[in-house]
């Protein structure tokens, strides 16, 4: 009986019968990959842009492009975040977050209130690190991509996020994170607990 006969009787009873030339062409193909023959055609727009340029003016050679991986490689310090809020936000943002910056009678569209728990709940950090990143020229906000590194905008998005937790929101949290995940993630979350 040739295989492929078998193989269709075999089907028609609820069950396979793999035949020792299938076995060795299904095993052929398993090994076989495209992965060395996709290239792009050329003039092809690369997936991932590069955004930040290196400093150095007009002429400034754009950073590699990589993929962007929506999470920050180290985790952020919301502290750092606020060092880093209090020397370039106040201005517009004010020292509280509140959009109530010096600067704020020269803007044409006013900064938004980061103490409202209406606006951190409908942004992601990852929306906040993308807006500080990139700016929001059309409301008069610069680009930090150039001045600020990575951790220092992931930390300042953490720290943004903070501003709409009162403080005792913020203690009860501290309390429930001591009483069930430090014992396994640590004091500083680090993964370094006594049961880890």
């Amino acid at each position: 009986m040739p295989v492929l006969p078998a193989v269709l009787f075999a089907r028609r009873r609820g069950w396979w019968l793999l035949t020792p030339a299938l076995a060795l062409a299904a095993l052929w193909l398993a090994g076989c990959s495209l992965a060395g023959d996709v290239t792009p055609p050329p003039n092809a727009t690369p997936l991932f842009q590069a955004t930040a340029t290196v400093a150095g003016g007009p002429n400034a050679t754009p950073s590699p492009a990589v993929p962007d991986v929506g999470h920050p490689m180290t985790a952020p310090s919301a502290a750092e975040g606020g060092l880093v809020f209090l020397e370039h936000c106040t201005a517009c943002h004010g020292p509280t977050g509140q959009g109530d910056g010096e600067m704020v009678a020269q803007l044409t569209t006013l900064p938004p209130d980061f103490t409202d728990p209406t606006f951190a709940r409908a942004r992601s950090p990852r929306d906040l690190f993308t807006v500080i990143t990139d700016g929001r020229i059309d409301n008069l906000m610069p680009p930090f991509g150039n001045s600020l590194s990575e951790a220092e905008r992931w930390s300042l998005a953490a720290f943004v996020y903070t501003l709409s937790a009162p403080p005792a929101q913020l203690a009860a949290g501290q309390a429930v994170y001591a009483a069930n995940c430090a014992a396994c993630h640590g004091e500083a979350g680090q993964g370094d607990g006594p049961q880890a």
